[in-house]
């Protein structure tokens, strides 16, 4: 769980001090088992902010639209992440890609730069064997070692799994040419792979790849990194765009009790509950078993049941997937939610695919298979109802009011399942009214 000298237990004020926010109503604390986590200390408001946080470290990530190098997609500006459509320079020190000579001064620019111009290397040398960006978190990060002390403390102490991540033979080969690059070629001092497995450990287990209008980051917020995952938390996070630094806020969803453990979760809470586990198991290495988790009626919405192929009223439900009725036992359901999972993720990625024709043929080819209230369906309608054709303004200029009253049912009905599942305040639900 963690490295070699992290000292897990001690020295945590440092993460305390990454907390903008001058009102800290909660203590960390430390558990054998689960490491450690946020706490209450006094009764919290809902929509009170907790954490305000800035990035640690971000950096760009190859393949997101905007981005790229030799793999493809448009390159970026490594001081202010601008895309570089028109033209760009080249760093004279570093060869990395800028939009102005301005850019080859700032702060984040120079964490990479200067390990090239020490070691007398450009960015782009001989590197056919990876997208050059892939070199830019790595050595933002071990530029704190010696920069700022005071920021690799709380970088140092993020739990790794760097154990169990070096059993992971696929993981291994994604780093093999990041370490072949910094520790053969670069050869930096005082770098060992030990200590670049550790630091992209840390990374795998708590930085978060965000899209930002297609401009896709990785961010490390080592504060926040310490609050525990549930299906049903008490609290939301809010990033904040890439020009206004990335910055986080956390804030209480509902009304949470002095002594309670702060939770936020992890990925979409509109992901059918076998691929957010499978998320994080495969991303963060644990399985959850919160209370929705562990409730095979998904906090009463049957967010995850079947329509029983047997009896006309039945619902199948994991984990035993037996009719609530004529108790038959539904055959591959595993199978079909995989199926319709993937399909609504391609639905809902592929912009050729944002019309009412696909969605609605969608809809009607799980409709005898996936509950009303299935997860995957609350997503699809939603991205249904905001189509062009459903807006307010042309739903008025047609005069279809049949469409308006459709919309505002779906509309309703999603909702009804939100709030069972995202309690209080969410942006998911004010999502909702927004396309409402």
């Amino acid at each position: 769980m963690f490295h070699s000298n992290c000292d897990p237990e001690n020295g945590l004020d440092s993460f305390l001090k990454l907390n903008w926010n001058e009102e800290q109503p909660y203590e960390i604390c430390f558990d054998k088992n689960e490491g450690r986590y946020l706490k209450a200390t006094r009764n919290i408001q809902p929509g009170e902010l907790i954490i305000e946080e800035s990035p640690l470290i971000r950096a760009p990530v190859t393949g997101g639209t905007t981005l790229g190098c030799s793999t493809g997609g448009s390159m970026i500006c490594l001081g202010c992440y601008a895309p570089l459509k028109g033209g760009w320079i080249s760093c004279p020190n570093c060869g990395g890609t800028l939009c102005s000579a301005k850019c080859k001064d700032s702060a984040e620019h120079q964490m990479e730069c200067s390990f090239f111009a020490k070691q007398n290397m450009t960015i782009t040398a001989d590197t056919n064997l990876l997208n050059p960006y892939d070199l830019i978190l790595p050595l933002r990060i071990l530029s704190l070692r010696k920069s700022k002390p005071d920021l690799w403390k709380p970088f140092w102490k993020l739990m790794s799994h760097q154990a169990e991540f070096k059993q992971n033979k696929e993981w291994m080969e994604k780093q093999k040419p990041i370490c072949d690059f910094i520790l053969n070629k670069m050869k930096i001092p005082d770098v060992t792979e030990e200590l670049l497995l550790t630091i992209l450990a840390i990374d795998s287990i708590n930085g978060r790849t965000m899209n930002f209008g297609g401009l896709k980051m990785r961010l490390i917020h080592p504060l926040s990194s310490l609050i525990s995952h549930d299906c049903s938390p008490n609290m939301n996070k809010y990033f904040y765009g890439v020009s206004s630094g990335n910055y986080l806020q956390i804030r209480a969803s509902v009304g949470i009790k002095k002594g309670e453990k702060l939770t936020i979760c992890y990925y979409d809470a509109l992901m059918p509950t076998f691929r957010r586990q499978k998320m994080l198991k495969e991303k963060h290495l644990f399985d959850c078993n919160c209370g929705r988790c562990l409730d095979p009626y998904d906090l009463g919405t049957y967010g995850n049941s079947l329509l029983c192929q047997q009896c006309p009223d039945g619902i199948n439900s994991p984990p035993n997937w037996k009719c609530n009725k004529c108790k038959s036992k539904r055959d591959l359901p595993l199978q079909i939610v995989e199926k319709a999972t993937n399909e609504a993720m391609t639905l809902l990625t592929d912009k050729t695919k944002w019309n009412a024709k696909d969605i609605g043929f969608y809809l009607q080819e799980y409709s005898r298979s996936l509950h009303p209230n299935h997860m995957l369906f609350i997503k699809i309608k939603s991205k249904l109802c905001s189509l062009p054709e459903f807006s307010r303004e042309q739903m008025e200029k047609t005069k279809n009011h049949a469409k308006m009253e459709q919309k505002i049912k779906i509309l309703r009905e999603n909702l009804a399942v939100i709030e069972k599942i995202q309690r209080g305040i969410s942006s998911v639900k004010g999502t909702v009214y927004i396309i409402q």
